[in-house]
């Protein structure tokens, strides 16, 4: 597992859509890391998206779940 995350690699996990996943990690309101024109999300934030996420009724799929959240 690597240490950080792109919006689209957490759509794919959660299979959420782009913008919702985009919001709730501008909702995190903390300053992310770019590489180029993708935000960096730190697997540190993990357990807040994943907690936006699970909310709105999205989930990580199952053989993904243990390498989404620290």
């Amino acid at each position: 597992m690597g240490t950080h995350f792109t919006i689209g690699q957490i759509r794919a996990r959660y299979q959420a859509p782009y913008w919702l996943v985009r919001k709730a990690v501008d909702a995190l309101g903390e300053p992310l890391p770019r590489a180029g024109l993708y935000r960096m999300v730190p697997v540190a934030l993990m357990p807040r998206i994943d907690a936006v996420l699970r909310a709105k009724g999205y989930a990580p799929r199952v053989e993904e779940a243990s390498s989404c959240v620290a």
